[in-house]
């Protein structure tokens, strides 16, 4: 598969859905499942906006912001529920529901570091670093009605002391069967160039750098006004995965073989392929009941999936491939230039 990344172009390359699970234990196996059903009950309900524009000033018509907690609840966390840990997603919590599950946790686990999120928020606003489990402690002040509160995937991997994320843009469909054949089910779409998203500021984890959230949150959109020059110099300029991986090796050599942009771009289509499998797999199993009692009901319209996900990935210090989340819609505007520049050749 990470052959296909110099043979591409700017073309998108299908893949196939590995039903393989990456964890250890038929238990966590199990959790995962419920966990990602959650996940498919979105996955067939996104629609991508039909008219697929190389100008993205007028977005009226675009589909609005998804900021429907319980949607965004579901797509973030698709890969870990409570308890289950696994080689390639943060550990990520719900709280309150999951707060005395994350305080064993954080207490047996005190090297540690942990982040929250305000799943009503989306491009970086409303993520904070953890301080104390007072901060978050129910009654005590504590959390908003809902809050994420995932693990920091570190020491990530850094380029000139500054942190990154890439974002692979996947397309998700399920095509119509023909008149009196069965459906084919789901297939996956990956757009090979995969953005690089910078910090402003350089990695620290002492108490003065961990208060600085432009040094650990990479969404452009959070950090195009901390730089004049953003997107201009190193190493905002290295703009894709490939360049900024053979920049890194350049001035790190001793780590330019697990840098190498084939093992790296063919562990992230591993980890795609296996994510959105898990998705095909679930598929055709009966839909939950809602909590109020109401039965989810999928329409003719619902059962037909063609949805374009930004899924963000980064990188630790080995070179691990680590899935941060899935972004839901809409996947195609624009909020700052370094957007346009990666998704004019989409």
């Amino acid at each position: 598969m990470s052959d296909l990344y110099s043979q591409a172009g700017d073309q998108w390359i299908g893949m196939a859905l590995q039903q393989r699970h990456m964890g250890t234990t038929e238990q966590a196996l199990q959790a995962y499942d419920g966990a990602f059903k959650r996940f498919a009950e979105t996955a067939h309900s996104v629609p991508l906006h039909q008219e697929m524009r190389k100008s993205y000033t007028d977005l009226s018509e675009c589909p609005p912001v998804d900021t429907t907690v319980a949607t965004k609840l579901k797509a973030q966390r698709a890969f870990s529920a409570g308890m289950s840990v696994y080689s390639w997603h943060a550990q990520t919590f719900l709280l309150p529901a999951d707060f005395q599950q994350f305080e064993r946790t954080y207490k047996a686990r005190p090297r540690t570091r942990w982040l929250t999120k305000e799943p009503q928020h989306n491009r970086g606003e409303g993520v904070r670093m953890l301080n104390s489990l007072e901060e978050i402690r129910p009654g005590v002040g504590g959390p908003a009605p809902a809050i994420l509160v995932q693990q920091y995937i570190g020491p990530p991997l850094l380029v000139d002391g500054f942190k990154f994320h890439y974002r692979y843009y996947a397309l998700l469909d399920n095509p119509p069967a023909l008149q009196g054949q069965p459906r084919k089910g789901l297939a996956l779409f990956v757009f090979p160039r995969a953005p690089l998203r910078f910090s402003t500021a350089r990695y620290s984890t002492d108490a003065e750098g961990w208060a600085q959230k432009n040094a650990h949150v990479t969404n452009s959109d959070a950090n195009k006004n901390a730089v004049t020059d953003y997107c201009d110099i190193n190493p905002w300029q290295h703009r894709t995965l490939h360049g900024g991986l053979e920049y890194a090796a350049r001035t790190e050599p001793a780590k330019a073989a697990m840098l190498a942009s084939r093992k790296v771009v063919g562990s992230s289509y591993r980890v795609l392929s296996r994510a959105f499998g898990k998705a095909a797999r679930m598929w055709d199993r009966p839909l939950p009941s809602m909590p109020d009692g109401v039965q989810l009901e999928r329409s003719d319209e619902a059962e037909y999936c063609h949805a374009v996900y930004g899924v963000d990935l980064a990188l630790d210090d080995q070179a691990n491939v680590w899935l941060v989340e899935i972004q839901i819609k809409p996947q195609m505007d624009c909020s700052c230039p370094q957007d346009e520049k990666g998704k004019d050749g989409m």
